[in-house]
């Protein structure tokens, strides 16, 4: 192709120079080709143009005019090349912790719940099970034996210098406490006597425990004894038991002990006077054991023995110091023995 191009330039001597320019400026556009392949292809091409400018010594302008759209495409394609191209800064990746690290902290918090759940099953079964009646929680309740429910005793409080009635200091045995805080409490479930609410009450209505005949003789020998003071409570169960409790409290032990054995005649086997209503009262046997292992100090109880009337009547005394104590209960038809029994020793620990 070469050949051929330049074969008649030598026929025509006149021609100028100049018709070579385009041969000597068009190499130029070889060299973007290294950064740019793809423009190459136009570059085998541009030698076409130098027929004309042979032909035609004027074509040198459009040759020029050539040279400087070729010149200005150099120069894009130089600063293209030249010019820094932006590429955007990716922030850096947060490193992935290995599975195996971040065990530990997932097994602690499964834990740590497994934990908070089963402690609070154990609170919530446990504040369950504490909160019911022994009579409630399966396998526990037993069957009742006819006691009563009592709330908790307690003893009332003394002045250090005063000793209980039982110590060696108190000869006379005289009970430093009020009376009235010695009385046994009613039970639950108990309705009060209005007669006897617990406090102070007349010796008159002490001496409607016995018999008409009894009275007159029994207020001579409280006269002579030194009565001081008569406190009494009464209730009734729903089941009809009628309970009452008396205080009897005298100058000194002696006095106690003189009213309790010569007076009222409380012997081993039977009293000598009977409570109002009873026919023939007889020693308790079961009383036998019960003073001496609850604490409850001296005393005999005494039952009616049968035929009786239409309410059996219970009753016994005990004595403790300067205060004598008379527990009585009736019942429709036999009364219960365990509750009779129950308040004398709950009586006789809080004289003693």
């Amino acid at each position: 192709m070469t050949d051929q191009l330049h074969s008649p330039v030598p026929a025509e001597p006149k021609a100028e120079p100049a018709t070579t320019e385009p041969a000597t400026t068009m190499p130029a556009l070889a060299e973007p080709a290294s950064a740019e392949p793809a423009l190459a292809e136009p570059a085998s091409a541009e030698p076409a143009l130098a027929e004309p400018a042979s032909a035609e010594p004027a074509s040198a302008e459009p040759s020029a005019e050539l040279s400087a759209v070729s010149a200005e495409r150099e120069d894009e394609r130089t600063t293209e090349a030249v010019e820094p191209q932006v590429v955007p800064v990716e922030p850096p990746a947060t490193p992935r912790i290995p599975l195996r690290e971040r065990r530990g902290p997932r097994a602690a918090v499964r834990w740590g719940l497994a934990v908070v759940l089963c402690a609070g099953l154990a609170g919530g079964s446990a504040a369950y099970v504490t909160s019911l009646h022994r009579a409630d929680v399966p396998g526990l309740s037993t069957k009742s034996d006819g006691r009563w429910d009592y709330s908790e005793l307690s003893l009332p409080a003394l002045r250090t210098d005063e000793p209980k009635p039982g110590d060696r200091a108190n000869t006379a045995g005289t009970h430093f406490a009020d009376p009235r805080d010695l009385l046994l409490p009613a039970p639950a479930g108990a309705k009060t006597d209005k007669a006897l609410p617990g406090g102070v009450v007349p010796v008159d209505r002490f001496l409607t425990e016995y018999g008409k005949d009894e009275r007159a003789t029994l207020r001579d020998a409280l006269d002579v004894t030194g009565l001081r003071q008569v406190t009494a409570r009464g209730w009734t169960m729903p089941d009809g038991t009628h309970a009452r409790v008396y205080l009897l409290r005298f100058p000194g032990a002696g006095y106690a002990a003189s009213f309790l054995g010569e007076d009222l005649g409380a012997r081993a086997q039977a009293p000598a006077i009977e409570p109002r209503g009873s026919s023939l009262s007889a020693r308790d046997p079961g009383w036998e054991p019960f003073p001496a292992a609850y604490e409850a100090g001296s005393g005999m109880a005494y039952a009616e023995e049968a035929p009786f009337g239409a309410r059996q009547i219970r009753h016994g005394y005990l004595r403790m110091g300067d205060t004598v104590a008379l527990v009585i209960t009736d019942h429709p038809g036999r009364t219960p023995a365990v509750p009779f029994r129950q308040m004398m020793i709950l009586q006789g620990q809080l004289l003693a």
